[in-house]
């Protein structure tokens, strides 16, 4: 199977490259990136089978890499120095998930699995939309100091603010993400959450009352929020679902 690391520690190539030729002989490490550029260089030219992926490299994030891979199948398995309970947040289907430092077993049980998956993953938008909300009906939001996980269901709604978005929730918490908003609508299951105007997205769970007389969307927690003049009706028919 042929492989591709995208690490920009030495250290941690070092140990994968070390264990790879211990417990999985059969991977051929076909090349190394550490960089988003030169990741996006290697997996266009060499389309590997399977790529250990960090989720913070040099001068960027593995969305960042996914975001220019459209249409480029392979299984990831996703490296992090985030804690456990994010990194069971992110566990999904196809890819996995080890973390920093790197367990022996954990590496093993990651391998094997991605070596058993029948079909590699070819959707990189479904990528990482699952990366981003599942399991446990939980969205991750990256911020400018980390990896926030919060439950659907806390979030109110979203607020752009130029390439960021702030996340308000109903313990009356602001999160400011370092993603637009425009990111976070392809994202959110369009079933619960719905773009009222350029600059918000509301909980559809929350909203108590929509006055169309006066275009004004009222939601839990005393907030009310303008709909847009060409969002009425499409929210009209959203809520009566």
């Amino acid at each position: 199977m042929t492989t591709i690391i995208v690490e920009d520690e030495p250290r941690h190539v070092f140990l994968l490259r070390q264990l790879i030729e211990k417990y999985f002989p059969e991977l051929n490490i076909i090349a190394t990136a550490g960089s988003v550029s030169k990741a996006v260089q290697a997996i266009r030219t060499h389309r590997p089978q399977l790529v250990f992926l960090d989720v913070r490299i040099r001068r960027g994030t593995a969305f960042d890499e996914l975001d220019q891979l459209k249409g480029l199948s392979g299984k990831y398995v996703f490296m992090t120095g985030h804690d456990a309970f994010a990194v069971r947040a992110f566990r999904y289907s196809a890819t996995d998930y080890l973390l920093k430092p790197i367990d022996v077993d954990d590496f093993k049980e990651a391998v094997k699995k991605a070596i058993a998956t029948p079909q590699a993953l070819e959707n990189k938008q479904s990528l990482q939309q699952s990366f981003l909300t599942w399991p446990n009906n939980q969205l991750t939001i990256n911020t400018t100091r980390g990896v926030l996980v919060v439950k659907l269901e806390q979030i109110l709604y979203l607020k752009s603010d130029g390439v960021y978005t702030i996340f308000l929730l109903d313990n009356a918490t602001q999160i400011i993400a370092s993603k637009n908003i425009g990111h976070y609508e392809k994202v959110l299951p369009a079933s619960h959450y719905f773009r009222i105007n350029r600059n918000l997205i509301v909980n559809g769970d929350k909203v108590t009352f929509f006055d169309q007389t006066t275009a004004q969307l009222y939601l839990q927690c005393d907030v009310s929020l303008k709909v847009s003049t060409r969002k009425c009706g499409k929210l009209k028919s959203w809520l009566s679902r």
